[in-house]
């Protein structure tokens, strides 16, 4: 088990917990100069090929990493890598991400989508909220292994169904809504509402398009 520690100034240091019973220091890495060159995306913890731990840092904030501002890893001891471009983007079960042998798994959260929510109806990605994305990341190429999206708030009627006070809201009221989406092990896709006492899933189908 590992996990990443970040304070207020950026100071980075990831724990390791194994077979003692005390969590341990994996690395650390320094805190930027300054606070304004902290990125506006919070670094997150990436796991290689072998089990070994860096960091991914996204310096481009809400625009995708490009080749002119990658995504950068962050390996103890070694230079700086740059990952390849979002535009290289591919579902993780296709046959050339199978095939890279070299890619970090890393959830990334973004302060703004790096994809766009396609979709009919009243499904409708928001612009200015956090994406996440579980990706497996490579010098080569950018391998998309699962994504949640935030979508427009959902109202669903109560007719029939369940009290409000027995949910804990009114289902009548808009509700925070969420498109959901997996490209390994399988395509799967669906619609995600999620209050206190009770949640609501609908199936849907997608598919990774275009940039």
């Amino acid at each position: 088990m590992a996990w990443l520690e970040e304070d207020s100034s950026g100071h980075a240091r990831v724990m390791r917990l194994g077979t003692s019973a005390a969590p341990a220091s994996a690395f650390e890495v320094d805190a930027p100069p300054s606070a304004d060159l902290y990125p506006a995306n919070i670094d997150a913890l990436a796991v290689g090929p072998r089990g070994e731990l860096a960091l991914v840092r996204t310096p481009s904030g809400s625009e995708p990493p490009s080749a002119a501002d990658p995504a950068l890893l962050l390996v103890p001891g070694a230079p700086a890598v740059a990952l390849a471009p979002w535009s290289t983007l591919t579902p993780a079960d296709d046959a050339a991400c199978k095939a890279d042998t070299a890619g970090w798994r890393v959830t990334v959260q973004t302060i703004a989508p790096w994809l766009r929510l396609e979709a009919a109806g009243d499904l409708r990605g928001l612009e200015d909220s956090f994406m996440l994305a579980r990706v497996r990341w490579s010098p080569a190429r950018a391998c998309l292994e699962a994504v949640e999206l935030r979508t427009q708030d959902m109202a669903v009627a109560s007719g029939g169904g369940p009290s409000p006070s027995q949910w804990g809201t009114a289902w009548d009221a808009p509700v925070e809504s969420w498109a959901v989406a997996r490209f390994a092990g399988g395509a799967a896709a669906g619609r995600v509402v999620v209050i206190p006492g009770g949640e609501l899933r609908q199936t849907l189908e997608c598919k990774l398009g275009p940039p």
